[in-house]
This record gives C-alpha cells, structure tokens and sequence, in this order.
C-alpha cells in the first residue's frame, strides 16, 4: 500500500511526529478529520500492525505502549480524540479476528488503567458535569466499558470512583449523559465498589430523590432529610401505586420509556432496591429504630394484608413479599432461643490433647469449599438486586490484593509419618506384593439384608441415646422425580407448648430400650403432634407447638462443636390426622441463605405407605420459604470467656398436608445414610462381588473416637503381583461431613458399579485401576446425627495438613494410607473427595491450579495444566456433571483441606473436591428437577467410566 497521507500508514507517521513534538492545532484537526471516514480492512489491519504489537524496526513509534504513553501526556482535546479512537480501532480488529492472545495482549499492556488515570486527571478540577463535556470524550468512557472485565477493580484502585460520585451529586441529572449511568451501573456491580458509593455523603439520597423527582417532596427537600425517611417515603408510595401506571414518577426520561409495561416493570424494580436498601440499612440499629418510627412495620404489614396469594409466574411480586417479611423481622426487636444452653444436650469426654488449640494460622471458622459467600439479602433468588456478588470479580480482586502483599505468609506444616508408624499401613496393599485373587467371602442371602442392618446396628457405637431403629434405608423406593417447588412465607400467632424436648430426656432416661418399629394407626385428636429423634443419624432437640397446626423446631448442635452448625435435621412424627394442613418451622438454621429459597424441599418418609410399597422417600412440603428471624445467637468463647459475636439465626418453615390418619413419618434434609447401612450394604456388596471376577477386601484403617471402625476398600480384578503392580491406582472418600449423605448416595452407586456391575467398561476398569475407597471417614459424626463436626468439634477437612493421632484418629489414618501409598507403593493417578453443596445446583469440582493460586511461588512453578481434563471428561460422560460451575482456585483457607494437602504435599495432580447438589438441576435433560438417590448413584458411576478415559489420555501424553 503508498504510504501517503491518505493511508494508516501514513496518518500513523504523523501521528508519530505529534508524539514526539509539538503539532499545531490545525494539524491535528486535519488527522481528525481523515480518521471520520470509513476505513477498509486491509487499512484497519494496517493500523494495527503499526500499533498493535511489539515494536518493529523501521516503523516510528510503533507499540501500543508508546501510545498509551502519549494519551497520558497529551492534554490537547483534539489529540486525545485521535489516540481514543486509534485505540479503539485496534481492539475492533482484534476482535473481528477473533484472536484471543492478541486481546490479552492488548489489556494486558494497562489500557484501561491509562484511561483511568487520564480521566480522573481530566476530571479533577471540574465539580459537575455540565462543565465537563468538553472536556473528556465519550469515546474514553464506551472503551472503559467494553473491553476489560476486571473494570470495577481498577477504577476503584485508580481513584475514579470518588470522581464519579463527586460529578453526580454536583450535576443536574438530565445533563449526565446514558453513558454515564451505564459505567455507573457496571461500577457497582462489584460489593466493595457499591459500599464504597454508599458511604459518600449524600450519595444514596441523591440516588434516591432522583426517582421522585415528581413527588410529594421536592429534591432539596430530599437532599436535606437522611436515607431512611426517602426510602421509607418511596417504598411508601411505590407499594401503593404499583397497580396503577403513574409516569409522573418516571418523567424527564429517566428510563426512556413511555410504555406502560415498562414504566410498571420499573416500578417494581424500584420497589425491590428500595427493599433491599432498606434490609441492608436495618442492620443498623439506630437506622431500624427510625424505621420502626416512621412506620416500616406498617407498611409491610399492610402490604401483605393486601397482597393474597402470591402470583407464581411473576417472580418479582414473590421478592417484594419475601422482602417485606424478612424486613419486618429485621425491624421486630431481636431475642434469645428458647434454650437455657445452646450447646449439645449430649456430652462426650475428650482426651485432654484436644483442648490444646492447632497453632496453624490457616484455620478458618467457613469449613469447607461449600462455604463459598452466601448472602441472606436477596429476596428468594440466589443474589439479590443490590447485594449481587460477582464472583469471578472477587476471585480477581483476591488475586491481586495478593499479588500487592509485601511479604507472603509461609505454607502451614504438614506432618509426616516416620517409617515406624507408616508401616502399620502395609497390610492395606498387600496385594501389590502377594497378587489378588477372586473374593473369599461367602454369599449372603440378598432376603437377610434387614438382619444384617440391624446386627450392623447394634455393633455401631453411639454418643447420643437410641430409643428407636430405623432402617430409613430400607423403606426408601424409588423416589418420584419432582420439580423444582415454589417458596411462600406465612406469619401465625403464637402459643407456645412445648411437646418435644430432647434435654429433660436425656435426662431422664439415659438408658433405653431400643425399639424397632412405631406404632401405627393410632392417633388421638387431643393431641399434639409427637417428635422423636433419638435414633440414628437423628437431630431434633426442641418442639414447641405455637398454633393448633403450627409447631417451632430447634436442632441440636454438632457435639463439642467450637463454631456453631445447624443445618442437618432427621425426626419422626406421629399422632398425625390426614387432610390436615400442619406447618414445620425450624427456627435456628444458622446459614444465612439455602437452596430451599430455590425451592428445594425437605424430603419425607411414609411407614403406612413404604409397608404397602406404595412409595419410600419423597420431597415434601408446600410454601416452603427460608429467612432470617429475629432470633441470635448468644454463646461465652470458653478460652477468653467473652461473648461471641452475636450472629442471626434464619428459620425453614414449610406445610404438609398428610395422606394417613394414624401414620408415622420421617423427615430429614436430605435423604439419609447411616454408618449402620453403609456396613450392611458392604456384606451384601463383598457377598455379590465373591460371585463375580471381582477382587475386594476391606480392611480397618484404625478406629474413631467413640471406636466405630475406619473402614478402606480395594477393589480391583484378580490378578497376580506383576498384573497389579501395573494399574494405576484410584483414591476416593467421602462423608467427611456428617451432614452431606448426598456424598454418600454417589459413594454407594461407585460401589455398586464396581463390585456388581459385568459392563465391558466395568471390567476395564477393574482391569486397569487399584482403588483404594474410604467410604465413610467420619462415622461418628454420622450415628450421632452431626452436621459437621466430629466428636472432637472440629470440622476434620480443616485438619489434614496436621491430624492428631488421639483428637483426630479418622484423618490421621486417612492421612497416612495416602502417604504409604505414595511412597511405598506408587502415587496414584487421581483422589476425589465427595461432598455435597448446599448453595448450588448440579455437581462439579474444585481442583487445583497453580495458576491461580494465593501463593506467588505456585504461579512461578511450570506445570501441564492438567487440571481440567478429568473435569472435561466429566463433561461428556455424566449428564449430571456442570463444568461451568468448577473452580481451580487455591485459596490460603483451603491449605488444610483433604484436596489441597494431597495435591500439594503428596503431587497428586489430579486431586479433586466432587460437589454435589442437594437441590437438584438446571441444566441438560433434568433441568428443574430435584435430586433423587438414584441420581446420586448415577453420579458415582459416571466417576467410574471417567477414569477410563483419563487414563487413556494420560497414557497419550
């Protein structure tokens, strides 16, 4: 191409020769001028030779970091229009090619943190924007919100935000150009950006009076009055015109839009934000007392008098119904439990070790990588309009906060067993050495598997007292598939009788004598409904009976918890009356948000219909609806003797309408599994493999607190030394957490799949892996009806990087087959910990990256980046799998957990924490639907076939 005046070559000589000197105005106004016209491709890709990469002899001033240095030095109106728009340019073409590399190369050379500095330069001696238009370019704000994704960071590190929220409270609104709220809305979509903005001084008022700018109040009458009393008006007046079209609230085109549709969808926008401000502000108490003083409680109270039924295809109208009850709550003075201890009725003796704390300064209160943020402030949805979190904006904001530390805190110890105590663990892998032959076992009758749960059950050691078997197990059928239910809220009047109270029994009766099964078809109308849960994996601590229908519940907390965990829940009813609407509200769960806002039920167990075989386990439950209420907690730390940190309780209220007079039902929060069918289900597992060409042992680790034996599998094909030797080896856990039985629903169908199943790819597998399962690492917790913890009140997926032999026997032996594994033997080709997930949907993993890791020295490290093969296999191979969801961060809270530890300490790259939903789907052919027992085991055997491929894809490289 000539290389006139007329080309990108040309125009990027002169511009050039207006970086390097002096160029009068009048040059650079002809520059402008030659630029307005329409370029073609071959000159766009011209310029983007000359500025687009790295500098090039021969070609002036080339490099975009060259141009980036002249946008900042330039101070002219007309030079900065140029170099805006050549920069543009450069990313149009970029983006049109499609070249990813060459994108990031373009952000990665600062463009955006340059524009930053240039318009806060250019902005900071002006107060409101009228004065302003001439002054920055349009352009400079359409390339700050189109090309990079970590925006809402760098505009709060480069200081443009207290610009941005000077020029706004300073300038007429009908001035501000549509731009602007947009960059506006895209800063505040990160939190810390938003609380920022939220603290400026009349900030939120001008935000606020700008909506009623036709209103009962003028603007400087708005400006002068605090937050609370503007939103309180506005909530106010929207709730009572929200039926109605009322454009004079949205005149001067402030949504421009005249349409009734719209101009009423904006209407319930501003009633949801208005909500939310309001809860947020209501943490407050000085903010809640002038809410309650200018007559919050009312207009909420009112509001849903008036309301009725909700209306299920109109989401938003749900969020401002769930809003106003929840703000109500926050706004009633708060109260105690109706406890005299908040600790566990049951006690169990700890040795005197565990009362010496861990030094380790990676211990985290948040436990597990299901505690991701969970905010309580949205109104039935998973984020709320206000309070919305981004997490890959996070994820960034935490990577270079970490980038900007000075010095990094040094890597928690890690123990390590001596030759001495790891040989303890040689008997687990003899078949490495001697060879493995067909399973020995004897066939058991598949007719005795109830006589073997209930031996099962008498050789399991219990803390909590058991007045009742209940081989929930057995009666469960097939579940019905279900969707996805709705969520309501409901307010009764109170009456209090207590029905149910576990501490006097306890008390009073601390030896029993266990019985099967409860009486059936007996109720007497007089009465209350009646509670149990003292049996296995069963949690109920409190009934209170506040209406004729409506009864109040408190769990128990885990056992010498030290954190508080209330989630799990396992109870019997009886004395029930069918065609009966009887409400359940569990009133200190202590996560602040729940997929039962999603609408996920609780599941249920019918005795009158599993003996018929007429059903098993079922989700149950109308209006099921999740909030805070006005309950905190109160407890006295035992090491300083302070009061803890008062955190609000939230309550799980839902109705059931039963089918049988007389019936005895289970309700639970998930479908349960106990240690005592686990146990069971393995003789009849050994008993089919012994029929089959499968090889499996069981073996005993070492016993847990209380002496409930850690159980490890192998399994593998017959085969002699040589044969073995030469499989990769599998390792796989699950139940860390007593409160996830999803995890072990999947661990039972990768069981199931593997001693049972005659697949051609069933007998591949076996063929080419060793794996070494520990099905259940925290029994105790699981027979003692816990959430999290084990006996010792520690959550044991904190403790992995050191584990005590006395305090935490079940990671310590877990800990130390791993490490026999890896250096005596060989490592293995991958570890997978199941889990279940109480805030998402579907399964997925967290993995480890180095990359993104919260230390600079993993990031330094040169790896294969492997990390996301077996995810994608997943992918393919389990329709239940969701690669959107995983994550490969490692994050310094998580140092201590089972997937961190093996992955670092021991190499195992392939090192993996399997989530799975407690809810249900929202993706592939299941979408909408909730969870059944079969999916789960579903699960466990798309883990099985996905080693396959791994394998061979390993083999490949």
């Amino acid at each position: 191409m000539k290389n006139d005046d007329s080309t990108w070559s040309g125009i990027s000589e002169q511009v050039g020769l207006v970086i390097d000197s002096a160029t009068t105005n009048s040059a650079q106004a002809a520059l402008i001028a030659k630029l307005e016209r329409v370029w073609t491709e071959a000159e766009r890709q011209e310029l983007y030779d000359s500025f687009g990469g790295k500098k090039k002899k021969g070609v002036p001033n080339s490099g975009i970091k060259k141009l980036l240095s002249a946008l900042e030095e330039e101070n002219t109106d007309a030079m900065m229009l140029l170099l805006c728009r050549i920069v543009t340019t450069l990313f149009e073409v970029v983006k049109q090619e499609g070249d990813k590399k060459k994108e990031r190369g373009l952000i990665k050379s600062d463009v955006v943190s340059t524009l930053v500095r240039v318009i806060r330069a250019r902005l900071h001696r002006i107060s409101a924007w009228e004065n302003a238009e001439r002054t920055v370019d349009p352009v400079l704000f359409q390339m700050l919100y189109d090309i990079d994704n970590r925006l809402c960071l760098k505009v709060r590190v480069g200081g443009l935000l207290n610009v941005f929220s000077r020029i706004f409270c300073n300038s007429k609104l009908e001035q501000l150009p549509r731009i602007y709220y947009r960059l506006f809305i895209t800063f505040l979509r990160s939190p810390r950006n938003a609380q920022w903005m939220g603290r400026q001084k009349a900030m939120m008022t001008k935000l606020l009076s700008s909506i009623t700018v036709l209103g009962r109040r003028t603007r400087l009458q708005l400006m002068k009055d605090g937050v609370v009393k503007v939103a309180i008006e506005i909530l106010s007046t929207f709730l009572a015109a929200q039926h109605t079209i009322c454009a004079r609230f949205f005149s001067g085109g402030f949504f421009g839009s005249s349409d009734s549709d719209q101009i009423r969808s904006a209407q319930l926008d501003v009633i949801i934000g208005t909500i939310a401000l309001l809860k947020t502000l209501a943490n407050n108490r000085k903010a809640r007392d002038e809410m309650v003083t200018l007559g919050a409680l009312t207009i909420c109270e009112k509001e849903l008098k008036n309301s009725g039924e909700k209306e299920e295809n109109d989401k938003r109208k749900i969020k401002i119904q769930d809003g106003l009850c929840s703000l109500s709550m926050r706004c009633l003075p708060s109260s105690q439990l109706p406890l005299e201890n908040v600790k566990s009725p049951v006690g169990f003796s700890l040795p005197a070790t565990c009362n010496l704390p861990r030094d380790s300064s990676f211990d985290d209160i948040r436990s597990s990588d299901d505690e991701r943020v969970e905010d309580d402030e949205d109104f039935n949805n998973s984020t709320s309009m206000i309070e919305q979190i981004d997490d890959d904006e996070e994820e960034k904001e935490k990577e270079v906060e970490d980038d900007e530390e000075e010095k990094e805190p040094p890597l928690p110890k890690l123990s390590k067993l001596p030759p001495a105590k790891l040989a303890r663990y040689a008997p687990i892998f003899t078949e490495f050495q001697l060879g493995c032959s067909r399973a020995s076992t004897s066939s058991e009758s598949l007719e005795s598997m109830r006589y073997l749960y209930e031996q099962a059950h008498k050789a399991t050691h219990f803390v909590i007292p058991i007045a009742r078997w209940v081989p929930g197990e057995l009666l469960a059928g097939l579940e019905p598939r279900q969707k996805i239910g709705p969520s309501r809220s409901i307010l009764k009047a109170i009456v209090p009788v207590i029905v149910y109270n576990l501490d006097l029994l306890t008390c009073s009766e601390p030896r029993l004598q266990v019985s099967e099964d409860p009486p059936l078809g007996e109720v007497d109308p007089s009465l209350p409904l009646a509670f149990e849960s003292r049996f296995e994996s069963g949690n109920l601590r409190l009934v209170t009976q506040v209406a004729p229908f409506l009864y109040e519940l408190l769990l128990s907390p885990d056992i010498n918890e030290r954190t508080d965990h209330f989630q799990w829940f396992y109870f019997e009813v009886s004395n029930i009356m069918k065609d009966v609407t009887y409400t359940f509200e569990i009133i200190n769960e202590m996560k602040e948000s729940s997929m039962y806002r999603e609408g996920m039920q609780p599941v249920m167990l019918s005795l009158m219909e599993a003996e018929k075989e007429a059903g098993g386990w079922r989700r149950v439950g109308e209006n099921v609806c999740y909030y805070r209420n006005g309950y905190k907690s109160s407890q006295i730390d035992e090491q300083t003797g302070e009061e803890r940190k008062k955190r609000n309780y939230s309550s799980l209220r839902f109705d059931v309408k039963f089918r049988h007079s007389g019936d005895v039902c289970y309700f639970a929060y998930h479908f349960p599994y106990s240690y005592s069918f686990l146990n069971a289900s393995l003789r009849i597992l050994l008993a089919r493999a012994s029929v089959l060409n499968v090889f499996v042992r069981e073996d005993v680790m070492g016993l847990s607190l209380s002496g409930n034996p850690l159980k490890i599998l192998t399994i593998t094909a017959p085969g002699s030394a040589e044969d073995v030797a030469a499989r990769s080896v599998a390792v796989i856990s699950a139940r860390v957490h007593p409160g996830e039985s999803n995890s072990s629903w999947m661990m039972h169908g990768l069981l199931e799949y593997l001693t049972t199943s005659t697949s051609d790819i069933a007998n591949s597998v076996r063929n080419q892996f060793v794996f070494k399962i520990m099905p259940m690492l925290n029994p105790d917790g699981v027979v003692n009806g816990s959430h999290r913890c084990s006996l010792a009140g520690v959550d044991l997926n904190r403790t992995w990087d050191r584990p005590d032999e006395i305090t935490n026997p079940e990671i310590f032996h877990a800990k130390g087959v791993i490490q026999y594994l890896c250096e005596k033997v060989k490592k293995p080709l991958i570890f997978v910990d199941f889990h279940g997930h109480s805030m998402r949907y579907d399964t997925f993993v967290f993995g480890s990256n180095p990359n993104l890791s919260w230390r600079k020295e993993d990031q330094a490290v040169q790896h294969q980046q492997n990390e996301c093969i077996w995810p994608d296999i997943m992918q393919k191979t389990c329709p239940l799998f969701s690669r959107d969801n995983c994550e490969f961060t490692v994050v310094r809270s998580k140092e201590s957990s089972a997937r961190v530890v093996v992955w670092r300490q021991f190499g195992v790259t392939a090192s993996y924490t399997l989530e799975s939903t407690y809810c249900g789907f929202r993706g592939r052919d299941l979408k909408g639907t909730q969870a059944t027992t079969n999916d789960l085991k579903k699960v466990g055997q798309c883990v099985v076939e996905s080693f396959l491929e791994l394998l061979q894809f390993k083999n490949r490289l």
